[in-house]
């Protein structure tokens, strides 16, 4: 038995150069501004077995043949399906158009709507541990031969399956614009500061929908 995390993260180049230099140099184009995150914890119960062929021809070779049959439990789980922010500059500096088209699926972990009003206890624990969010089956599968004393053979298959989670998973998803283009300063003296940016849209920009 162990328990396994993995964890993936991209983001587009331009993203450190926008940092870096702003969004001058980058009139004109579009700028992924969200990373991709993905990220699966389970516990991995599995058993293993490896078996030499003996008995049959293979020209003399000798040839292994091992599988691992795995159980998974879903601890939890964060699938970006769709993450795309980006940042547009028109070429003559004029407004910056940002758009948003998300969709992250997450299962989460222990402290979540799965223990609320739950006794926190020993027994808690080890159902967590059985059931967790979700669970799958997988498969390793490989064999070897041995061609001489100097070369060996090798392929395999690792990690065919899957894991199915539960009612407690949530969808966050999002598809929006947003527009900035600047703001208008009438008078020296005691100047007037006016713009068509609202904080609101801002805040409507960024919220998420949320359903399961």
């Amino acid at each position: 038995v162990r328990q396994r995390n993995e964890f993936q993260f991209t983001f587009d180049k331009n993203l450190l150069a926008l940092l870096y230099q702003g969004n001058a140099p980058f009139a004109g184009q579009s700028i992924s501004l969200l990373p991709n995150i993905n990220y699966l914890s389970r516990l991995d119960y599995h058993v293993s077995g490896v078996y030499s062929f003996r008995d049959m021809n293979f020209g003399g070779r000798k040839m292994k043949a091992a599988a691992t049959l795995h159980r998974y439990i879903g601890i939890s789980n964060v699938q970006t399906r769709t993450s795309d922010i980006s940042l547009y500059t028109s070429p003559d500096g004029r407004y910056i158009d940002v758009t948003s088209d998300l969709d992250v699926h997450v299962a989460p972990g222990v402290d979540s709507a799965y223990l609320n009003n739950t006794e926190f206890n020993e027994n808690t624990i080890r159902n967590f541990l059985l059931k967790g969010h979700g669970s799958g089956w997988g498969i390793d599968l490989g064999c070897s031969i041995e061609m001489n004393e100097k070369l060996n053979l090798h392929a395999s298959l690792i990690d065919f399956g899957y894991i199915n989670f539960n009612d407690e998973s949530l969808n966050y998803t999002r598809s929006s614009s947003l527009r900035y283009d600047g703001v208008n300063i009438q008078g020296i003296v005691d100047p007037t500061v006016t713009s068509n940016f609202e904080a609101d849209s801002l805040i409507n920009f960024l919220e998420l929908a949320e359903s399961k």
